[in-house]
């Protein structure tokens, strides 16, 4: 939006402000979205009820995603990262968690702890941290070069 509006276009700056709030929003309904599938295939459809019930009752993910803290990121991430634990896909869970902790928020990198004991419980200890190595090594490696091409 920037682009077509031009960098130092008012208009440019609020509607990309705006934008990235709407992008943390749909972030959120989809992380919420995710917990609620995963838990109807793992746990059953009763459950998935009543969390879907205290989802919908309580804005707080909602409203704490598009307010910009350095959480939200994390907060979504863990999310996604807790459903496809739910799921049993122990790999795909380490790397979402590894990665939203190191993007956005790495204090929220304890919360991700539960995530992975139930990956070393599903894929060992050795394939576990081998995972998550690869997983911070890549999302180290891409923050590294996206910095230098924007700072120099």
């Amino acid at each position: 939006l920037r682009l077509l509006l031009g960098p130092s276009s008012p208009a440019g700056r609020r509607g990309a402000f705006l934008l990235v709030r709407a992008a943390l929003g749909l972030l959120c309904a989809a992380s919420e979205a995710s917990m609620c599938a995963a838990m109807r295939v793992a746990v059953g459809h009763r459950e998935a009820t009543a969390l879907l019930v205290v989802f919908a009752t309580s804005v707080a993910m909602f409203c704490a995603s598009t307010t910009f803290l350095p959480s939200s990121f994390s907060m979504c991430g863990l999310a996604f990262a807790v459903s496809l634990s739910l799921l049993r896909r122990h790999r795909a869970a380490v790397h979402v968690a590894a990665v939203s902790a190191l993007l956005g928020w790495p204090f929220a990198g304890l919360a991700c702890v539960p995530v992975g004991l139930y990956a070393i419980g599903g894929l060992g200890l050795v394939r576990t941290v081998l995972h998550t190595s690869i997983a911070g090594l890549l999302t180290v490696l891409g923050t590294a070069v996206v910095d230098r091409l924007a700072y120099g």
